[in-house]
């Protein structure tokens, strides 16, 4: 993440052009191990109107994974409020597992 904002500024900056007019959306790639409702409340800071989530793909670098069932716990709850996309690598990953 080096010299990145941090995910707050981040979100905080998204919710910002949220309010000027613009669209937003969110990517979460890689995800990796979380909290769901903080991760859900800083997705939900941003009112996207879709969220794309992925998988590591980068054999280099490793991330610490997450359960299959806190990803579904995720993708329910962010579907309360915006739609959500799978990317395929997530989607085979969610079948391996």
């Amino acid at each position: 993440m080096g010299l990145a904002p941090s995910v707050q500024d981040r979100a905080e900056a998204m919710e910002k052009f949220h309010e000027l007019g613009f669209n937003t959306r969110v990517t979460i790639e890689p995800i990796m191990a979380f909290d769901r409702q903080p991760l859900v409340d800083l997705v939900k800071k941003c009112h996207p109107s879709l969220v794309r989530i992925g998988t590591n793909t980068n054999w280099n670098f490793h991330v610490p994974e997450p359960e299959p069932c806190d990803v579904w716990a995720l993708i329910h709850e962010l579907e309360q409020f915006t739609k959500v996309e799978m990317k395929n690598n997530l989607k085979c990953w969610l079948r391996n597992h």
